[in-house]
């Protein structure tokens, strides 16, 4: 298991959440994943056509985050590996990979097939897939995934309760994302 995995399973064991399940049953967890997957899809894309970078960083450090999350939930063991960008942030007009995010939005929709099919071989291969297209969006833009997973991990950790739906609860203690530190060092 590698550290962005191991960070979204210590996220689970803190907040109780499902580790390691199995078989995907047709139930609050499979409808929960599904949803949490595309509304963090619908989030990226909203951002790209917002031209917003940070909101963009935020949506694929949300988005990874879930999808590791979902094969912490049935116990996959994802073997992808993100690398991180040197480049600066930037917003590439003309240049934009509209054939990634495309992709993307398909993947979401094989994610749902797979866990709907309780078919785990397939449904790791889907999450890997879509982990490695946010890891190409990220170049397109220039952001260092790895360093905002990890910020999106770090706020998620200081979250002090989860509700019914997994949405953080915001109250003491809770450090907020703070993607101008990470986007915009120094």
């Amino acid at each position: 298991m590698n550290s962005m995995q191991k960070a979204v399973e210590g996220f689970h064991k803190k907040h109780d959440l499902p580790v390691d399940i199995g078989t995907p049953k047709l139930d609050e967890d499979m409808l929960l994943r599904i949803r949490l997957i595309s509304e963090e899809s619908f989030e990226l894309v909203q951002a790209i056509h917002q031209k917003n970078i940070a909101e963009v960083a935020d949506a694929i450090g949300d988005l990874v985050f879930v999808l590791y999350g979902t094969a912490v939930v049935y116990g996959l063991d994802l073997e992808v590996d993100v690398e991180e960008t040197s480049s600066k942030p930037m917003f590439p007009d003309q240049i934009i990979e509209m054939s990634h995010v495309l992709h993307l939005i398909q993947k979401v929709g094989d994610i749902a097939d797979s866990l709907e099919g309780r078919n785990l071989r397939a449904l790791q291969f889907d999450l890997e897939d879509t982990i490695n297209l946010c890891g190409f969006i990220s170049e397109d833009f220039g952001l260092p995934i790895q360093s905002i997973f990890f910020e999106v991990v770090r706020s998620n950790m200081t979250k002090p309760k989860l509700d019914a739906h997994n949405k953080g609860g915001k109250g003491d203690g809770f450090s907020p994302v703070d993607m101008v530190k990470i986007l915009y060092p120094g």
